[in-house]
């Protein structure tokens, strides 16, 4: 009797119906239980939203390379971008800022030195004369280290 109600248990009972996409009309099954298929993956919420981001960032970036430092957002994606990588990653020179992150030099420079006004970021020159951004906290980090034991004075998320 248990070998009857074990492989009752086990036995497959049917393939599960695939989810359809959201979008009216549309009969195509979604992959991972989204709610719509790859052909209607824009009408989802949170990708318009990080669509009209993008958008958003693309068009800041232009006006900066247009107009200049005046158009730049400090609060906005791309500045907080290079705050954070400088964060991560330390000092770096603003060709290899603007190679690592995809963007252009000109604008990896606005953005620095808007950065520098409000003092998020401090810039240096070498011998040769190539300027190299740096995360102002570094610095603070190195010249007083805190002990693992004190508590936190908690963290920015860029």
């Amino acid at each position: 009797m248990n070998n009857v109600k074990s492989i009752e248990r086990w036995t497959h009972r049917g393939r599960v119906e695939a989810r359809k996409c959201g979008a009216a009309g549309c009969m195509e099954s979604t992959r991972e239980g989204k709610p719509y298929c790859p052909e209607h993956v824009l009408m989802n919420p949170y990708v318009r939203e990080l669509l009209e981001r993008l958008a958003g960032r693309e068009a800041e970036e232009q006006k900066v390379l247009r107009v200049g430092q005046r158009a730049v957002d400090p609060e906005g994606i791309t500045a907080q971008e290079i705050l954070s990588y400088l964060r991560v990653h330390g000092q770096r020179s603003l060709p290899q800022l603007g190679r690592e992150l995809t963007l252009d030099v000109k604008l990896v420079g606005s953005y620095v030195r808007v950065l520098e006004s409000k003092r998020w970021v401090k810039t240096k020159r070498d011998a040769r004369g190539m300027t190299f951004a740096l995360p102002v906290e570094s610095d603070a980090a190195v010249a007083d280290p805190k002990p693992f034991d004190t508590p936190s004075q908690g963290t920015r998320i860029a």
